[in-house]
């Protein structure tokens, strides 16, 4: 594993990402988010999904007290939101404590993989017979369908996910992907660039259920990590469910574990 991936400032250097694509989401996304700035972070309360809700960057870099919370719990549940934030083992232990004393409680895991873009191995020849294309603007609800089918089991997503792929695709710095296997649809992904601080982030990614097995997924990082060093980027990162089929697509492609992220949340009342 590369040496950076070691110390704070590049697990900063990933949350700072993080923060970037929210704001460059926002942008997109217009009326149907809303953005309420909070301590070292903040809440991004999407309209359209709901559930997808949270705080971003909190006790990052600051110690958080009682106060702090009861006031971000308050803004969520003036909209009837379940509280939220978004963790990792670099935040300041108060978040964790303080939290956990209000009755908070981890609700999701991901983990964080990465790679250094220029130390990745060759992933090695695609199936000739797929072919894969960024998605047009006619194509969109094409590729949002698609990514939508090709989830199942615990990496299904419902309408809600649909609204927010859409959502994505339209934000800077963001491309959609469509698969095709002798020209018939099998699969779509999205990436997005972040070269403010070097970052590639793979994100979604699914093949339709007649499709699988046959190098997809393979295909898909291959063009993505492409994409990103014709940018210049320097580092790729993903986040998968813990011991899931796409953390050890990744981690064949030579990614590796950084560390843990989390949810926190807690019911409301």
């Amino acid at each position: 594993m590369s040496s950076i991936f070691h110390d704070r400032d590049f697990a900063l250097r990933v949350e700072e990402s993080i923060r970037l694509f929210g704001v460059k989401l926002t942008v997109a996304k217009g009326d149907l988010v809303e953005v309420v700035p909070i301590l070292d972070g903040a809440i991004y309360l999407h309209k359209d999904v709901p559930d997808w809700s949270k705080a971003i960057g909190v006790g990052l870099n600051r110690e958080v007290g009682d106060d702090d919370i009861r006031r971000m719990e308050a803004i969520f549940e003036e909209r009837s939101l379940e509280p939220a934030i978004s963790a990792t083992p670099w935040h300041h232990p108060s978040l964790f404590e303080v939290t956990g004393k209000r009755g908070w409680a981890i609700s999701d895991w991901g983990t964080l993989l990465a790679a250094c873009l220029d130390e990745l191995p060759d992933i090695g020849p695609v199936n000739p017979s797929i072919s894969i294309t960024i998605a047009g603007q006619d194509e969109m609800e094409l590729w949002a369908e698609t990514i939508g089918r090709g989830y199942e089991g615990d990496e299904a997503i419902s309408e809600d996910d649909r609204a927010l792929h859409l959502g994505l695709a339209r934000t800077a710095g963001v491309h959609c992907l469509l698969a095709r296997v002798d020209g018939e649809i099998a699969g779509a992904s999205i990436v997005s660039l972040i070269p403010e601080v070097g970052v590639l982030s793979i994100m979604s990614s699914s093949t339709l259920p007649d499709f699988r097995r046959r190098g997809i997924q393979m295909a898909f990082i291959r063009e993505r990590l492409q994409m990103g060093r014709d940018a210049g980027l320097e580092i790729a990162i993903v986040t998968c469910h813990p011991g899931s089929a796409s953390q050890r697509n990744v981690e064949r492609a030579g990614f590796q574990v950084v560390y843990n992220r989390c949810l926190l949340s807690r019911a409301v009342d």
